[in-house]
Parts: C-alpha cells; structure tokens; sequence
C-alpha cells in the first residue's frame, strides 16, 4: 500500500491478501482469501499415466488370448533354441547374452503349470517375456515422447501408432532377443534424456520423475543443471 490506497499482495502459492488503509498497521485484521486454480498438473500427469498404463496392459493381455487361443505357429528354430538354453542357465552362451534364456526360464517357471495352449503346451509360457518386453517398450515411447515434445496427447497417439506396426506385433509375439533389446535400448535413452537434464529446455517436469528412484533424481538433478546452465 502506498499513499494511503487500498493495495492487494499476491504471493507464489496462490494467497492475497487485502490491505486497506484504515487497517494498514493491524497485522491481525489482514485476511488472505484462497485463488481458484486449474487442474493441478500432477493429476493430469497421473491421468495421462493411467490411460497409457491402462492400454498397454489391455495390448499385453490380447495378445495373450492370441497365443493361448487363435496362435497357429509353434516356436520357432531360434525360439527352440533359446528353449534349449533356459534348460542349462549359465551367465553366457557363445552367440548370445544369458538374459533371452533367463526370461523363458522365469515365464515357463512361473507360468507354464497354468498357461498352456489348446493344445497343451507351454508355448504362451515361453513367449509370455516377450509380449510383457513389447508393452514396456510401448510404454517407453510413450514416455519418451513426453519427454521431447511436452505434449502428452501426442505421446499417447504415438504408443498407439508404435503398438500397431507390424514389426513390433511380430517380435511381441516371437520369443528372441528382439524384445528385450528393443526394451532395453527405449528405457536407457527415457533414463539419459532425464540424466542429463534435457526436459529443462521445455521448462516442464519430466514425466520420469515420476518413475525413477529417488536417489537417481536427486543426483541427476543436481548434474543436469550443470549441463542446461
């Protein structure tokens, strides 16, 4: 207030408070009122997140059914040969890495008593790794492109047009290093754009922030900031 007018003080978390001229030296008679506000954006966030989530598990579950009920094939020679490895687990084989064999070892394991075929057999067991690796790249891109474009509609629409490509229907059905490598490779690269602080350049929260630990946050906090400064 100056001059003896009446002035309103606005303050970052969204109080004013009103001070009149009569009650300018009576710290008592201020009385701050709460602004409405929009939708907070971490519920929006959380929206977001659910429907991605929520569309993945359905994709994961349809092609499920598909390997139990309507799948035709059989698994494949290089499927068979990853089957043979998970009978033998070892930390390497000598044309691949030990993790192809460890996931069909863990989904026949852990799945193969109950989830069988119409004919009986394990293979929707044996092929369940790569279907879950499928929806968790799916997911990724989803996260991804939220990351780059803060358009988290647009990310959306991309899952769904990465889920529908024929290439990733086919090694979300196949049990072979395609899957998980694929997997891997879209997790590190949502992991590095977060690390090194490059969703600051859109001045928004990254979307992975929600997903990581929260060692890993506060260090790669404290690095990205050194890198956009």
């Amino acid at each position: 207030m100056v001059g003896g007018r009446e002035g309103t003080v606005r303050f970052a978390a969204g109080w004013t408070m009103t001070i009149a001229p009569s009650t300018a030296c009576k710290p008592d008679s201020l009385a701050p009122t709460r602004i409405a506000s929009g939708p907070s954006p971490h519920a929006s966030a959380r929206t977001w997140y659910a429907a991605a989530l929520g569309t993945v598990a359905a994709w994961v579950l349809f092609r499920l059914v598909y390997l139990v009920w309507w799948c035709p094939f059989d698994l494949a020679p290089d499927e068979a040969h990853y089957w043979d490895w998970s009978r033998q687990l070892d930390w390497c084989y000598y044309s691949k890495g030990p993790l192809v064999a460890w996931l069909i070892y863990l989904g026949e394991s852990l799945c193969g008593p109950w989830l069988k075929d119409v004919h009986g057999t394990t293979m929707p067991a044996v092929r369940l790794p790569s279907s879950i690796c499928g929806g968790l790249l799916a997911f990724g891109v989803f996260v991804l492109t939220w990351q780059i474009t803060a358009f988290p509609s647009l990310a959306f629409l991309t899952m769904l047009a990465v889920m529908l490509t024929p290439h990733v229907s086919v090694l979300s059905t196949l049990m072979t290093i395609d899957s998980p490598f694929l997997c891997l490779w879209q997790w590190s690269l949502v992991a590095a754009y977060y690390a090194l602080g490059l969703n600051r350049l859109h001045r928004v929260q990254d979307p992975a922030s929600d997903l990581l630990p929260p060692a890993y946050t506060m260090q790669s906090g404290s690095n990205s900031s050194r890198w956009v400064s």
